[in-house]
């Protein structure tokens, strides 16, 4: 009981009017918290995470018994670290970007995030807010790739493990949705071990089962989606109309789409995909990068470097643009346009990037004349390194 009520008195504390902020005491924030999260320092992130007010919303979604309550809280509490789950998702050449502030007011801003991870592209939108000791905090995380903010996984999970048959918990949910998200679960457990063993009919007519609120809840909506894949196009289309009417401002059903038209080599459709997901997030360079290489897969050398230049003008000191860019030109043996964007790129970055290369993987780069004495003026102490 100790540990409820002090979680309470903690929240109760934060309930006081919140002290003002500008946009770039939050921007300020938000590029602090991308800095340490890529020095892989997970201990800003959970120091300024309001956890404790996501456990007290999350335990309220029913009457349960006090021992239950207090050994959900004190597992989250004990076990959870949330910013070295970011950290280890970024990997070994990931990355954490700041890219703009959305829907600022006095006490509260969002922070969107691009993650490049190991995965592949993901988003976070970090919900910011003022503290009642003025300090800035993190009241909610939204991460894009699974369509759900924090706060709402935890109350699920404490949702779901009141059903623990062993335990035989007397409980009393709050709200008839909660009701409707346990009867879901074993309906989905089920659909889950369809899916596993590809009986896509049977997850298919399994999913009737869930009440019509349900089937409107983006768990569902994505559950739909991987049964869709055993269906083809006309299928997959329907559950997209379905995700968009429900949720259209949101950004995960995008996200999500890109990889299945890319996978099916429906490119004008993995565009369309990309420029709806780059309108939800608010613009993110990153995505012309990736307009270039559909381009580039299309035959379309020319459109495909117009492309990567205007990455590189909107985000300048990103690599990931001059690398694709350089690419192309080492592709074709172009080597003046090769130098020509190594020149720019140690200007912009302050290396040698042929630092990147040697000569047993690129052996015509080596042999060019062009690339020689580039190298006489722009001398490198080694050759180990390989782009």
């Amino acid at each position: 009981m100790l540990l409820i009520a002090s979680i309470f008195t903690l929240v109760a504390c934060r309930e006081e009017q919140p002290a003002s902020k500008e946009p770039a005491d939050f921007e300020a924030f938000a590029l602090k918290l991308e800095e340490k999260l890529n020095n892989s320092d997970a201990s800003f992130f959970n120091k300024n995470f309001m956890l404790d007010r996501l456990l007290v919303n999350a335990t309220g979604r029913a009457e349960a018994p006090e021992e239950y309550v207090e050994g959900f809280i004190a597992g989250v509490a004990g076990t959870l670290d949330v910013g070295a789950e970011i950290v280890s998702s970024l990997g070994f050449s990931g990355y954490y970007n700041f890219l703009h502030l959305e829907d600022q007011t006095d006490d509260s801003a969002t922070a969107v995030y691009r993650l490049v991870e190991d995965k592949g592209l993901n988003y976070h939108k970090v919900y910011l807010t003022v503290r009642h000791n003025g300090e800035i905090g993190i009241r909610d995380l939204y991460v894009v790739m699974g369509g759900e903010v924090f706060g709402k996984t935890l109350e699920r999970l404490f949702l779901a493990g009141l059903t623990d048959t062993d335990a035989n918990y007397e409980y009393k949910i709050q709200d008839k949705a909660g009701e409707e998200f346990l009867a879901s679960l074993p309906v989905l457990a089920r659909v889950e071990e369809f899916l596993a063993e590809g009986h896509y009919d049977e997850a298919d007519q399994a999913m009737k089962d869930i009440s019509d609120r349900m089937q409107k809840d983006k768990l569902v909506l994505l559950r739909r989606l991987n049964i869709a894949h055993g269906f083809g196009a006309e299928e997959y289309a329907a559950v997209v109309e379905d995700f968009a009417r429900y949720h259209p401002k949101d950004p995960a059903l995008e996200l999500l789409q890109i990889d299945y038209f890319l996978h099916h080599k429906d490119y004008k459709s993995a565009e369309e995909a990309i420029d709806r997901l780059d309108a939800k997030i608010g613009g993110d360079p990153y995505l012309l990068i990736m307009k270039a290489q559909l381009l580039k897969d299309q035959g379309k050398p020319s459109e495909a470097l117009a492309e990567l230049e205007n990455s590189i003008l909107q985000e300048p000191d990103n690599d990931e643009a001059y690398w694709a860019i350089a690419d192309m030109h080492l592709e074709n043996d172009d080597f003046d346009q090769l130098l020509s964007v190594f020149d720019r790129m140690k200007r912009q970055f302050g290396v040698n990037p042929a630092e990147f290369y040697d000569s047993s993987s690129y052996p015509s780069l080596f042999a060019a004349e062009e690339f020689q004495r580039w190298l006489v003026e722009n001398p490198i102490d080694h050759h180990d390194h390989v782009h």
